[in-house]
């Protein structure tokens, strides 16, 4: 009898290290998890900081796409005639009621300005004072980069209340 409670108690003892051994293994297997837990998260922290740069970003170039449009249709890049902003100004005028409309494009060559390749458009046309500031302000409305080097406005006793207007203007293309 005193063997078998040595040996119980053996086996008691046995079975009591071996569940020991297991747990202290678990711990260390679980303590290794927590660890890879943890590096994980940072790396996902890390990865959702580099995904919101990348948005912001991603942002930043689609606001600088659309300024770039912008400045495209403010200043056309090797624009050889403004075909388009002729257009423009002949709509105008017909919408303010300006008449004998006539525009000429020179062909002088003017020089570069800072990247800018100018080309001067000579504007006559008839109308009185009042379509002319409408389609004046209409004119400083569009979309397109230009200065005003010359306007002339005369009287005519032949076309009254209408008045010979002048107009000489600056149009600005990007040089390539």
């Amino acid at each position: 009898m005193k063997k078998t409670v040595v040996l119980a108690s053996l086996v008691v003892i046995l079975g009591v290290g071996i569940l020991l051994t297991y747990c202290i293994g678990q711990i260390r297997v679980n303590a290794g998890l927590e660890e890879e837990i943890t590096k994980k998260k940072q790396a996902l922290l890390m990865l959702q900081g580099q995904q919101n740069r990348l948005s912001e970003l991603e942002k930043q170039s689609k606001d600088l796409d659309t300024q770039e449009a912008l400045i495209l249709r403010r200043v056309p890049a090797n624009e050889k005639q403004p075909l388009a902003f002729i257009k423009t100004l002949m709509r105008q005028a017909a919408r303010t009621g300006l008449k004998d409309i006539t525009i000429d494009v020179s062909d002088e060559s003017l020089p570069l300005d800072d990247g800018f390749v100018p080309t001067r458009l000579e504007i006559n046309f008839q109308g009185d004072y009042s379509a002319f500031l409408y389609f004046f302000e209409e004119l400083m409305n569009t979309e397109r980069l230009f200065t005003v080097e010359m306007l002339k406005i005369e009287r005519d006793e032949n076309y009254l209340p209408a008045q010979k207007i002048y107009l000489q203007l600056l149009i600005y293309t990007l040089s390539p």
